[in-house]
């Protein structure tokens, strides 16, 4: 799996694609102009988010800090998608347990057949966990 990522830009409140990381000069770069030139925020004012390698039901890929509806077994929840260390490390869609059941988008738990959405993000959507 190529390792994918966004970030969000805490300056200007925008989401990008990132296309490199430079961590000497420590930027991230987003795209080059018609000029040639790159266009970049500095590393520390952008909070990266990687790619799960997965996508949901309408194809689109998941990243850390997604807000996805998720249906299992006859249940629907809503959930930030975040990368856990502790334990086993996976994605999990958080708050995990919901339903009387833990989440996660690796396994069996969470299939593509049984729907994953993204509906948002927690940068620009934040209120939709409420929901």
């Amino acid at each position: 799996m190529i390792l994918k990522f966004r970030a969000w830009d805490k300056k200007k409140k925008e989401m990008f694609n990132v296309i490199a990381i430079n961590m000497k000069l420590k930027r991230v770069y987003e795209t080059w102009n018609e000029d040639g030139k790159n266009l970049f925020a500095p590393l520390d004012g952008t909070i990266l988010m990687q790619s799960t390698g997965l996508t949901d039901k309408n194809g689109k890929e998941i990243f850390e800090g997604d807000i996805v509806k998720a249906w299992s077994e006859g249940y629907c929840g809503t959930f930030q998608v975040k990368w856990r260390n502790e334990g086993a490390p996976m994605y999990i869609l958080y708050p995990a347990w919901q339903n009387e059941q833990f989440w996660n988008l690796h396994g069996n738990s969470i299939r593509v057949d049984d729907g994953i959405e993204i509906i948002g993000n927690i940068h620009e959507s934040p209120d939709l966990l409420n929901t």
